[in-house]
């Protein structure tokens, strides 16, 4: 058998899997992921955060990143309550950045608000961590 015989036989099994899973999705699971794709850019920032904090904290192997609003942005066995507020009060620090010269938004305002939509994920995640931390 080829390599590329093989590899198309995985293509075709990877396309098949995706299929099953659209096939099983609800119409929230659309809206989640709509979400999801326009905020993309503020979420890989988020994720990004979260992963700084955790590897000055920990440094441990085994930790998963996830770039959706719906979920957490990083998950792993040693992550505590206090990294999620020291994570959240960065992208708080980030979202002060947005409102300086630093941040050049652009000068049309469409852009602008574009770029001002990605900066939710990150007022979002302050208000997650609270409430994760109160309750």
């Amino acid at each position: 058998m080829s390599t590329t015989t093989t590899v198309f036989e995985w293509l075709r099994a990877e396309i098949e899997s995706d299929r099953d899973q659209i096939a099983a999705m609800t119409p929230a699971d659309y809206a989640r992921s709509a979400v999801d794709t326009v905020l993309t850019p503020g979420l890989a920032i988020r994720s990004t955060v979260h992963a700084c904090v955790y590897a000055i904290n920990h440094a441990e192997a085994g930790a998963e990143s996830t770039f959706s609003l719906f979920a957490r942005p990083l998950s792993a066995a040693c992550w505590r309550p206090r990294d999620d507020v020291q994570a959240s009060l960065l992208s708080v620090l980030l979202l002060g950045v947005f409102t300086t010269r630093l941040a050049s938004l652009p000068a049309d305002p469409v852009l602008a608000t574009l770029v001002g939509l990605q900066a939710i994920p990150l007022a979002v995640d302050l208000l997650h961590a609270i409430a994760e931390v109160a309750g």
